[in-house]
Parts: C-alpha cells; structure tokens; sequence
C-alpha cells in the first residue's frame, strides 16, 4: 500500500532543468596527498623513502582509476549530479564512497578499483589476485576482501541515512532507486567470473561499461523516479555530511626534522623577520599561520 501511494503522490515527471552531468563534488584529496608524499621524500629517514615511494605508487594508481571513471561519467551526456570522495559517519559506523552518482532515474554507490592483476572470483563469490608471469602464467593467487560487500555496506548505510534526512524518501523506493555497483578501472585487467554467482556478476563491470551501464535504469521503473528538488537535497545533503578525512602518512614515517607537535606534521626551516631573534633561523609548523607551533634551533 504505501508504495501505491508513493506512485500516487508522483504521478508526472517533470522534465530536468539541466541536461548533461555536473560534477559537485571532485577528488582533491588524492592528488593533495600525493604531494604531500613528495614532499616527505626528503624529510623521511633514508630508510623510509622506498615506502614513501610505493604509497605514491599505491595512490597515484588509485587516482587514474578515479580519473577514468570520471571520464566516461562526463562523458556519458546524462543529467547526473555527481558527487566523488565522499566520507560519512553515521553513529560507530563510517563510509568511503568513491563516487555517489545521482540520477532521476537511481542513485548509484559506485566502488572504483584499478588492480594491475587479474581478479579471479571464485563459484562462492571470493575474489582473488591472479599473479602473473611475463608469459601469462599465473603462479600465485592472493584473496582479497570482496569489494562488492563492502560497497553493498556503503550502500546500506548511506540508505540510512537518506531515510533520516530526506522525507520524502522511503524504504520502497529507495530499495528501487539505490544500486551498487563496482568498477574495474585498468583496461588491461581480465576478470574471470565464469564461475562467480549471478549477484555478484551483475554488481561489477569495466569502467568503459559504465555509461551502458547506467542507461539500462534510464526506462526500467517509469513509475519510482527522483524529482529534481529531491536529486538536489540528496546533493546538498551528502555535501553538508562529507567529512574531511585526516591522512595518517605523518604518523606513519620517521623524520630527520622535529614534528610539530600540535599538528603532527614535520616542520619547515624558517627564519626570524624581526624581534631580538630576527635572522635566526627556527623549525615553524607548515600550517602556519593557523598553528603557530616553534622548535628553536641552538
């Protein structure tokens, strides 16, 4: 019954008043910390720099996986609001979403993945790295924590919070509207799912797909669809509720310069520019003006 009055109560679907995809929320964090990390070459003892290397390896990957997947949204020529790198909290739980992609016609819980290995997803749904020869001979097989649960999580909770937050949602037509989806985004990636179950087929595609993808919910449930105003208050919404997530690279390395110890963050070399000190130089915290934290130098 009161998903028959959820039809009744939107019975004409207006038309949009933009027609192509705005993106109202982009990654900036991932490229911030990739030249934090550069930075942290040269103040990382030495015996830490090759780890400082590979984490910029680790992240700079995941950024052209994200910048792939923006890509063909972009490009797909639908009226998307898209909001990417979004961190919520909802009580003891919390949730980091690649890309919320909102439509009249879904909103879509988008995992992003870039392995440089093949995945391997087993009859029982586990996912394995296929680790690979020069000749394609797999020599080594690695289980890796099932993405498409952990974003079915992401989903749920931001169901949640949907529920909470925008009235004129419901559990029927978000169990219609939500889905979550997880992109492969290396082209050269091969996914052997000859054996893995039907959901979790349907859950994962290729980052090329993705526009298909998203087209095939475009007429399926003519009936259950998001206004405008609701599109943008979910918007508005998930925007309000990101939270700036704190990076822990400083608490991870060891530095051959003090840590400001406000901030956690090694300090720079400056020098005084007046009172009895000026022309003395001193370690000052890089968040200056906002922390005003010193270590003097003798």
């Amino acid at each position: 019954m009161a998903l028959l009055n959820f039809f009744k109560a939107k019975p004409v679907k207006k038309e949009l008043s933009f027609s192509e995809p705005i993106f109202v929320k982009e990654n900036l964090s991932l490229p911030r910390q990739i030249k934090q990390l550069e930075t942290l070459k040269d103040l990382v003892i030495p015996e830490q720099v090759a780890e400082v290397e590979q984490d910029i390896k680790k992240l700079s990957s995941g950024l052209t996986g994200e910048k792939n997947v923006a890509y063909e949204l972009k490009n797909s020529y639908l009226p998307l609001l898209i909001l990417q790198d979004i961190y919520l909290k909802n009580d003891d739980t919390n949730a980091q979403i690649d890309f919320i992609v909102i439509a009249s016609f879904g909103i879509f819980v988008i995992e992003c993945k870039k392995f440089i290995d093949d995945i391997e997803i087993t009859n029982k749904g586990d996912f394995n790295r296929c680790f690979k020869t020069p000749t394609g001979i797999i020599y080594k097989k690695e289980g890796i924590y099932n993405p498409v649960t952990q974003n079915r999580h992401h989903s749920e909770m931001l169901k949640k919070l949907l529920l909470a937050q925008i009235p004129t949602l419901n559990t029927q037509n978000l169990d219609v509207l939500m889905h979550a989806i997880v992109v492969f985004a290396n082209p050269k990636t091969v996914i052997r799912d000859t054996e893995a179950p039907n959901e979790i087929k349907e859950s994962i595609i290729k980052h090329d797909q993705l526009t298909s993808y998203l087209k095939g919910f475009q007429n399926q449930n003519p009936n259950v669809f998001l206004s405008e105003e609701e599109m943008r208050k979910i918007s508005d919404f998930l925007l309000e509720g990101n939270i700036e997530k704190p990076t822990q690279f400083f608490k991870k390395y060891r530095f051959k310069v003090p840590v400001c110890p406000k901030c956690d963050v090694p300090m720079v070399k400056r020098i005084a520019k007046r009172g009895m000190n000026q022309g003395k130089e001193f370690w000052g915290c890089p968040n200056y003006p906002r922390c005003k934290q010193i270590v003097n130098i003798d």
